[in-house]
């Protein structure tokens, strides 16, 4: 359950900086 969150995570942020890079 720990890795899941964790990982869940490293995707979010992954998502909002290539938001960020696609803009």
């Amino acid at each position: 359950m720990k890795g899941e969150a964790r990982g869940r995570v490293t995707v979010w942020k992954n998502l909002r900086l290539a938001s960020r890079t696609m803009k």
